[in-house]
């Protein structure tokens, strides 16, 4: 029974260090946005954005649709 206790406890230390890892893969994929005519970054000019992806279908400050 204790050998099947530190089993799972293994597993699920592997599992919580491999998932946070996946997970900060993914924030940092959210960088870039790829749009018609190639990808854009965040940082890009106004100009730099509508150029590759067209003018948006609303704008709000910063938030673009």
């Amino acid at each position: 029974m204790k050998n099947r206790n530190i089993i799972i406890f293994g597993w699920l230390c592997l599992v919580i260090v491999f998932g946070s890892s996946t997970a900060v893969l993914a924030a940092e994929e959210a960088s870039t946005m790829m749009c018609d005519e190639g990808v854009v970054n965040i940082g890009d000019t106004d100009a730099n954005v509508q150029e590759k992806c067209g003018k948006p279908n609303s704008q709000s400050m910063d938030k673009w649709i």
